[in-house]
Parts: C-alpha cells; sequence; structure tokens
C-alpha cells in the first residue's frame, strides 16, 4: 500500500536505479500505490555527499513524489517520512475505503470476525 525509495546520498549508483525503481513500481505495483522518496545518509560529510540535495527534489517533482533527506543513523526524519507515507495511505483509504484489497493486494476486512487457524478470533 505504500513503497519508500531510498537511496543513499554518498552513492550516484542508488540515485540513478530510482528511475528503474519507479518502471517496476509503475509495471507491477497498484496503479494508486503511495510512494515517497528517501534520501539516506544526509548526516554524512559534505566530501562524502555525491547526490545533491536539488538532485533529489528535481528528481522526487519528476515523478510528484515527496521526498525527506533522513538519517538513519543519526535517526534525522526517519519518523517524519514513516508518518507522511502512512498519513497519505489512511488519506487514500478514507477515499476508497473498499480499496484494500484491490490489484493483487490483501484484504485486511475480508475475514473479519472468522475464527483464525489458531483459534483466536478477529484480525492481525
Amino acid at each position: 500500500m505504500g513503497i519508500l525509495l531510498v537511496y543513499d546520498v554518498t552513492d550516484e549508483n542508488s540515485f540513478s536505479n530510482v528511475r528503474n525503481w519507479m518502471r517496476q513500481i509503475d509495471q507491477n505495483a497498484a496503479a494508486n500505490v503511495n510512494r515517497v522518496l528517501i534520501a539516506n545518509k544526509c548526516d554524512c560529510e559534505a566530501s562524502e555527499r555525491k547526490v545533491q540535495v536539488e538532485q533529489g527534489q528535481q528528481l522526487a517533482d519528476e515523478f510528484g513524489l515527496k521526498i525527506f533527506e533522513t538519517s538513519a543513523k543519526m535517526n534525522i526524519n526517519v519518523d517524519k517520512a514513516f508518518v507522511s507515507i502512512a498519513t497519505d495511505i489512511v488519506e487514500r483509504l478514507k477515499v476508497n475505503p473498499d480499496h484494500y484489497g484491490s490489484e493483487g493486494g490483501m484484504n485486511l476486512n475480508k475475514d473479519k470476525g472468522k475464527t483464525n487457524p489458531a483459534g483466536s478470533k478477529g484480525c492481525c
């Protein structure tokens, strides 16, 4: 229901792969899947950085994506990126609540109230 495309700002190859990943998503994922671009390792030294902020923003604009400069190591904007995509997914589902299970996805509501194999009732 949501895809985080993560590239490493210290690795131009990972940045170059984003276009390929987007093509694969277009070919294999639901048309309305939420996507966010993540530029990781924003805490690196300026001399190590191979992909500039402007390049990332330009790519995000090209595909109509939100972009977040993050650092998993220093926990910079990680929560913000996850909350953003989760919020976008919730908003999309508010508009079309029956879209949980379309286009090959899982329908989380279809077994509501049935007993699961372990014997307890309810969902997840």
